[in-house]
C-alpha cells in the first residue's frame, strides 16, 4: 500500500513488522490529530495480514481511560481459548483482573508476565502482531502492563506498533520504545495529495487551504468539503476546532435518530456496535456524511477519523449526553464497573 508523502514510515513499519535484522520489534507512531498515523497503522496491519501475521489489540478510547484495564480486556476478548494454554496461576491472575474469576486483586507484575504468557502461546502458532490506535487513551493499568510487555518481544515471534498523540509535557520516552514521529506532508506531498482528492478547487482556493493545512492530511482531505468555509473560520482557531467544526456541521444536517445512535456509539468507545438500531439507509446517511466508513471490523463500520467522535460528543447536549450514558448503562449490564461508571455519568450534577 502507498501513501502519499509517507514512503520512510512505511519502511520502518515494515522493518518492525518483518523482524528485519537490526529493526526494532516495537514502533510507536507519534503526532498531531490528523497528521495520518491510523492510516499508517491500518496500512501496518494489512501489511502483516499478508504476511500472515495474526493481528491483537485494539483501541483506545477516552470514555474508557479511567477504567483499569479496560484496554487488557480488549486485547484478550479474541485470544481468551489461550488461556488454557499457560501455567494456571497466570490464567488464574488474569481471570480476576478481567473480572471473570473472584478474589483479591493481583500485583502489577504478575499481571504484566502472565499477559506476556498467553501473548507467547498466541505466538506459538505463528508471528503475531499487537496494534493499538489512539494509546494514549489506553487506562493507566493497561499501559504500564503494554509498556512490560514492549521491552520484553525481542526473544519471541512478536511485534508491536501503538499510534498515539504526542508525548505531554509529563511524560518520557522510556529507553527500549523505539518512537516515529509521523509529522505534516511537506509541501510537494500535500499539493499531490490535495489534487488527487479535489482536482476542481480554483488556484486561489487551493493555495488558501494548502496554507490553512500545513501539510496535515486530514484538513487536506476535509476542509475543502467542509461547510466551514476557510473565510469563515475563526482566524485564532486551531486546526483540531476547525476540523471539528466541520465534522459537527455534517452531524447536525442528519436526522436526529441517526445523531442519536452516533453519540452512544462514541460514548461506548467501540466501532459501531450499535449499528444495528439503524436502518440501512440511515448508514448510508452517515457514512455519505463522511462521519463513517466501512472496514473489516465485526461492525462493518468505524468512525472515520478520532475526531469525528469527539466532534459528536461535543456536538451533544447536556441532557442528551447523560440520556446516551443511561442507555450505555443499561446495555452493561453484565460488567458492574462500566455500568457504575455510565450511570454515574447519566446523573444530573
Amino acid at each position: 500500500m502507498d501513501i502519499i508523502g509517507r514512503a520512510a514510515e512505511l519502511a520502518a513499519l515494515r522493518q518492525t513488522i518483518d523482524r528485519a535484522p537490526g529493526a526494532p520489534p516495537n514502533l510507536v507512531l507519534h503526532g498531531d490529530p490528523g497528521v495520518g498515523k491510523s492510516v499508517l497503522l491500518r496500512a501496518g496491519i494489512a501489511y502483516a495480514e499478508q504476511q500472515g501475521i495474526r493481528v491483537v489489540g485494539g483501541s483506545g478510547f477516552e470514555s474508557e481511560a479511567q477504567l483499569a484495564f479496560a484496554g487488557l480486556h480488549q486485547l484478550f476478548a479474541p485470544v481468551m481459548a489461550y488461556l488454557d494454554r499457560v501455567e494456571p496461576f497466570h490464567r488464574d491472575t488474569l481471570l480476576r483482573v478481567l473480572g471473570m474469576r473472584d478474589g483479591p486483586a493481583p500485583d502489577r507484575l504478575a499481571i504484566s508476565v502472565a499477559s506476556l504468557a498467553v501473548l507467547c502461546a498466541v505466538a506459538e502458532d505463528g508471528p503475531v502482531l499487537i496494534a493499538v490506535e489512539d494509546a494514549h487513551w489506553v487506562d493507566h493499568s493497561t499501559r504500564e502492563v503494554m509498556m512490560f510487555i514492549l521491552l520484553r518481544l525481542q526473544p519471541y515471534d512478536l511485534r508491536a506498533v501503538f499510534a498515539r498523540r504526542p508525548l505531554t509535557a509529563t511524560e518520557r520516552v522510556t529507553p527500549g520504545v523505539h518512537m516515529l514521529e509521523v509529522g505534516p506532508l511537506d509541501d510537494e506531498a500535500a499539493g499531490r495529495l490535495l489534487d488527487l482528492l479535489h482536482p476542481e478547487l480554483p488556484p486561489s482556493v487551493r493555495e488558501r487551504v494548502l496554507a490553512e493545512a500545513a501539510g496535515n492530511p486530514l484538513a487536506i482531505t476535509e476542509l475543502p468539503q467542509t461547510s466551514v468555509s476557510v473565510e469563515l473560520l475563526p482566524s485564532g482557531a486551531s486546526l483540531r476546532t476547525r476540523l471539528e467544526t466541520g465534522f459537527a456541521g455534517r452531524l447536525l444536517e442528519l436526522a436526529p435518530r441517526i445523531r442519536t445512535t452516533l453519540l452512544v456509539a462514541a460514548l461506548d468507545g467501540d466501532r459501531l456496535q450499535h449499528r444495528a438500531e439503524l436502518s440501512p439507509y440511515e448508514l448510508l446517511e452517515a457514512e455519505r456524511a463522511g462521519l463513517v466508513t466501512r472496514d473489516s471490523t465485526p461492525s462493518g463500520l468505524r468512525f472515520r477519523h478520532p475526531l469525528v467522535r469527539s466532534a459528536i460528543i461535543k456536538t451533544a447536549s447536556p441532557e442528551e449526553t447523560r440520556e446516551a450514558h443511561a442507555v450505555l448503562a443499561e446495555q452493561h449490564q453484565a460488567d458492574p464497573e462500566l455500568r457504575m461508571w455510565h450511570l454515574a455519568a447519566a446523573t444530573v450534577e
